[in-house]
This record gives structure tokens, C-alpha cells and sequence, in this order.
């Protein structure tokens, strides 16, 4: 399994809609950024778990700032870099940013709420 790139605007109500039927994962990250790169790096060693649970995006914060914009409008949540977003039925349900990114601690918070 590997990322889908998050490249075009209006795959954001692709995924919220995709929600409803998948639990659905945006890692957002910025590539300038060393602390997103060690987080990129977690999560790409968890792939293959967190696949299993959920749909992966990734989306380049450098390329593609709008889209991160219009996830936060659309979703209400704060802008972060790196940020993880898990959706579930349209709604955020469990958020991550920076040092807190950590694959094994999302997917204990995830199999709590299911």
C-alpha cells in the first residue's frame, strides 16, 4: 500500500464522502521541515498497518498550501505542519501534529472509538 497524493482541490469532498463507508487519513507534510520529515518517516514504517485501517493521503504542504487551507476551512481544524487528520463519517475525529505523530498511538486511539 502506499500514500495517495493529495493534489487537486476537490478531492477533499472525495474524501470526506469516502468517509462515511472508510475512515479516512491525511498526513500533511511539509518538506522544508525536519520534524515533518522524521514524522513522514514514521508513518511510512507503519504503512502497511495503517492501511489496513484506513485510506492514506498525503499531501505536500509546500506544492499544494491551498488545499491545506481549504482542508482547515472545510473540516474546522487549526493548520498545522506536519499534521496528521483521521475522518470518519464526515467529521475529524482524531487529530496529531508535530512530536505527538506517532502511528502505533493513532491506531490505539482509532480501535478505542470503533
Amino acid at each position: 500500500m502506499s500514500w495517495k497524493n493529495l493534489e487537486d482541490i476537490n478531492s477533499i469532498d472525495q474524501i470526506i464522502e469516502r468517509s462515511n463507508s472508510k475512515p479516512q487519513l491525511i498526513f500533511k507534510h511539509s518538506t522544508h521541515c525536519g520534524i515533518s520529515a522524521s514524522a513522514k518517516w514514521k508513518m511510512d514504517r507503519e504503512l502497511e498497518s495503517l492501511s489496513g485501517e484506513f485510506d492514506l493521503h498525503y499531501l505536500d504542504l509546500i506544492s499544494y498550501r491551498n488545499i491545506s487551507n481549504q482542508i482547515a476551512q472545510t473540516l474546522g481544524v487549526h493548520h498545522q505542519s506536519p499534521q496528521v487528520l483521521i475522518i470518519h463519517k464526515e467529521k475529524t475525529i482524531i487529530t496529531a501534529s508535530h512530536g505527538a505523530i506517532d502511528p502505533s498511538s493513532l491506531l490505539r486511539k482509532w480501535k478505542k472509538r470503533s
